[in-house]
């Protein structure tokens, strides 16, 4: 990545924090804010695998991880707030 690039993925990072914060307070994993959280993670992920390597089963196996891998869980919840993690988990597996 460019330095552009690299700039334009840290915002996106922190704009996905504050949709999942958003989409928490609907407490709908299938309603439209999660989509949209599902959307923008997806364009995430996309921008740190590229677009080749991305499909839709390897990041419902990275969400996965989510749940098992203590980082994972502290990264999501100590941003966005407890069951962060769960809640993102299960808008992806209903979204994506």
């Amino acid at each position: 990545m460019n330095e552009a690039e690299w700039a334009d993925k840290d915002a996106l990072e922190l704009a996905v924090i504050d949709q999942l914060k958003d989409a928490m307070t609907t407490a709908n994993a299938a309603g439209p804010e999660a989509a949209r959280l599902t959307a923008m993670h997806t364009h995430w992920i996309q921008m740190h695998w590229g677009e080749g390597p991305y499909s839709r089963e390897a990041h419902l196996g990275l969400a996965q991880g989510y749940l098992t891998d203590e980082r994972f869980r502290d990264y999501y919840d100590s941003r966005a707030g407890a069951g962060a993690t769960e809640f993102l988990v299960a808008a992806l597996k209903t979204n994506l």
